[in-house]
């Protein structure tokens, strides 16, 4: 098993990547690969805004974002191209309108993936032999994980729900 030297550079490495990656993909998604719209990002844990505003510089330019606007808090489900992290909200601003249609099936295939996933962390926590012999950190981690897609899968519904109106 691997240590971590030092764990809390790690978190704070992993937090700043999944802030990259989300925009990325978001920009690739909504069509905007070529383009620079800006980032609106929302958390309720201070830390993360904290990080996302010390390292911002740099996730600008690797996100390939104008500008990074952090809040407090989570955005509105009924806003059309919000991604959730783990960790934050994320919605892309950009004065083209995303077609609804689009970010409908983009969401379904979101919902499904994330169902996949929340089955077989559902399925590891059920497994009375898996918890009797896994380490604790392991179980902990699988614990965590099922709660983080739990809750990502409910921001989805809400997403789905709110383009239906």
């Amino acid at each position: 098993m691997r240590r971590v030297a030092d764990p809390v550079s790690e978190w704070q490495f992993q937090a700043v990547q999944e802030m990259v990656v989300v925009a990325r993909n978001a920009k690739a998604e909504m069509g905007l690969q070529s383009k620079r719209p800006s980032a609106q990002v929302a958390s309720d844990d201070l830390r993360i805004l904290d990080l996302l505003r010390a390292h911002q510089e740099i996730i600008v330019r690797l996100a390939g974002v104008k500008a990074l606007n952090l809040s407090r808090g989570r955005l509105a489900a009924e806003l059309t191209g919000v991604r959730a992290g783990t960790l934050f909200d994320l919605r892309l601003i950009y004065e083209e309108q995303v077609d609804p249609q689009v970010e409908r099936a983009r969401l379904q295939k979101e919902k499904e993936k994330t169902e996949q996933a929340l089955a077989q962390a559902t399925k590891q926590l059920d497994n009375k032999d898996f918890l009797a012999r896994a380490p604790q950190e392991v179980v902990r981690g699988v614990e965590r994980r099922h709660a983080e897609l739990t809750e990502h899968l409910r921001k989805i519904v809400e997403s789905l729900e709110k383009l239906k109106t």
